[in-house]
């Protein structure tokens, strides 16, 4: 598909079908490589919404991550934070967001580098750390949250 072709398809979608688009895993096997310039230019759309579904993508390329780590939506960059792909430079640059829900987002991604976490302590609670060390760092966080019910 022409560079031209990929806008002509895109051009013919409203912004859910982008986003069920831009958040399927099975993009590369519908539309080969030319997934990659779908992702691409569904990662520059002007709707959050459709960036979002770019960003959770696990199939998404890690360079396009690595650019979406500059979007200026708190809800894409949760997004981003949830992909269990996200690479671990953009996990150090979301450890220090100065947005509570992209960290949250972050803490409770099953594959979170804890380094990158512990790069900002001073962003996740202490309690967060000293759990049990046979579960992952979100189960462990999930932990912590259960035994805070009631305390609210």
């Amino acid at each position: 598909m022409s560079p031209e072709e990929v806008k002509q398809l895109l051009s013919g979608l409203d912004q859910q079908a982008k986003h069920r688009l831009a958040k399927d895993e099975n993009i590369f096997e519908v539309y080969g490589e030319d997934a990659r310039d779908i992702l691409s230019l569904l990662s520059q759309d002007t709707d959050w919404f459709v960036r979002a579904g770019v960003a959770v993508n696990p199939k998404t390329p890690p360079h396009l991550l690595i650019a979406m780590r500059n979007d200026k939506h708190p809800s894409v960059l949760c997004a981003l934070a949830n992909n269990v792909c996200c690479p671990m430079e953009v996990q150090w640059d979301l450890a220090s967001n100065s947005n509570t829900q992209v960290r949250f987002c972050l803490a409770t991604n099953p594959n979170v580098y804890s380094e990158a976490v512990k790069r900002h302590p001073y962003n996740f609670h202490k309690e967060w750390f000293n759990q049990n060390p046979d579960k992952t760092f979100a189960q462990n966080i999930m932990q912590w949250f259960d035994s805070m019910k009631g305390l609210y």
